[in-house]
Parts: structure tokens; C-alpha cells; sequence
């Protein structure tokens, strides 16, 4: 059964044969993750590895299909698939185990409590991923800005909270109005009229893309030093 909810296609399988058939033993034809315009074209450029496409990556722009050459979410999966081999998570091994008595240390001091095991899940993250030292509390900076990003992104996929989802052309909304007077000696206006959820987009792209990029010149710095042989980002 097909039907067409707002512009959005929807396919029901009604047939576990069917399905796996399709979605499974086919999956490079039929599967592929949910497609966000808000989320995935604006917030992210589509450079977040859970939610890339399959395959190849068609993007739309100026209502022309242009094929990417590369493959992205092959790209990702590999560098994902590599750096957790079997032969290579033996190198996280001593960031596990110095978190596993920070984590112990934390519990014998105080009562235990949900803060002791997302402060030890967020070290383990960022030590793995950025040869980041431990992280000490919640605050921490890094902490603060990741999870940060992870609730925009949480908020822009939930059903119904941008209007772009159920109606694509309101994409081509312009972000901001720029208004020239007629005396070029005047300064050029810039005015925010227009789709504030498209302008919020491009910004915070901008600064988690900023804060990404420090943190991997980071790594750079440590491969130079030779400091960085745990990393994920290595």
C-alpha cells in the first residue's frame, strides 16, 4: 500500500517475505535512511554518518540532480569499520581501563548516580575519538558544546517540527532579504525576514563545523608529537 502524506511517500510492506526480500536481501537497491531537509541538507550537509544515505549521495541544487563521485557513506562506514578492526581496538585498551577506575574512584566517593556514568561515557567518547585528557565533570567545554549539538539535531528529526519536511519547496525560501539603496554610498541593508529556521541552520553548521575542526587539528598536533596512537580520528 502507497500513500501520500504532504508530498512525503510512504510504502507499507505488509509481508515479512516481502520486506526481507526488499529491504534486506536487496538493500542496496531498497534500503536507506529517512531523508531530512532541515536536519540533513542545512544543519549537517548531510556530513553525519547515521543519517547519510547509502551508496551514492545525489544532491539537489538549483533543481538540478548532480551525482557526488564519491561514495560518502562508504567513506564513513570504512573509516568507521577500520578504526574499531580487531586489530586495532587493542590501542583504546588503556584509555578503557583508566576510565574504568576514574568511574570506580567516583562511585566509592560518592553515592552513585546517573552524572558518574555520562560523565564516564562522554570521556571515553571524546578520549577514543580526539586523544582528549579525561573529563573531569559535565561542564566540561567539549561536553557542553557535543551535547549541545546532538539536541538541535534530536529537535530538528522529531515529527512536525519543521514545516520543510511535509512542503520541499519552502527549501528554497531565502534565509535573508539584502536591500541596496539607491545611493551606493549607503551601506547595504541586511534584513532577517525569511525562514529563520534555514539562517539558524547555516549558523550552527558554521560553528560546529568550527568546533570539529579544532578538535582534529588537535589530533594533527598529537600525531606530530607522536602523543596520539589511541585515537579513533588518528
Amino acid at each position: 500500500m502507497y500513500l501520500s502524506v504532504f508530498g512525503q511517500g510512504i510504502l507499507v510492506l505488509n509481508s515479512q517475505r516481502v520486506a526481507v526480500d526488499l529491504l534486506d536481501k536487496r538493500s542496496n537497491i531498497y534500503s536507506d535512511r529517512p531523508r531530512y531537509i532541515s536536519f540533513g541538507d542545512f544543519l549537517t550537509q548531510n556530513l553525519t554518518f547515521v543519517f547519510t544515505g547509502y551508496g551514492d549521495l545525489y544532491a539537489i541544487r538549483h533543481c538540478l540532480i548532480s551525482v557526488l563521485t564519491h561514495h560518502r557513506w562508504r567513506r564513513f562506514r570504512r573509516a568507521a569499520v577500520g578504526g574499531f578492526a580487531k586489530s586495532i581496538v587493542h590501542d583504546f585498551y588503556p584509555i578503557q581501563s583508566r576510565e574504568a577506575l576514574l568511574l570506580a574512584l567516583s562511585l566509592i566517593k560518592s553515592p552513585p548516580t546517573k552524572k558518574h556514568f555520562q560523565r564516564h561515557a562522554w570521556s571515553n567518547i571524546l578520549s577514543i575519538n580526539y586523544h582528549l585528557p579525561p573529563v573531569e565533570s559535565l561542564d566540561d567545554p567539549n561536553v557542553v558544546d557535543v551535547a549541545k549539538y546532538v539536541e538541535r539535531g534530536m529537535k530538528e528529526i522529531q515529527p512536525g517540527a519543521r514545516l520543510v519536511e511535509y512542503f520541499p519547496w519552502m527549501r528554497y525560501i531565502p534565509s535573508r532579504c539584502v536591500h541596496r539603496p539607491p545611493d551606493h554610498e549607503l551601506p547595504v541593508i541586511v534584513t532577517h525576514r525569511f525562514a529563520k529556521w534555514k539562517r539558524d541552520a547555516q549558523y550552527w553548521f558554521i560553528q560546529d563545523s568550527l568546533r570539529q575542526e579544532r578538535l582534529l587539528r588537535k589530533v594533527a598536533d598529537d600525531l606530530v608529537c607522536a602523543r596520539c596512537r589511541g585515537s579513533l580520528m588518528k
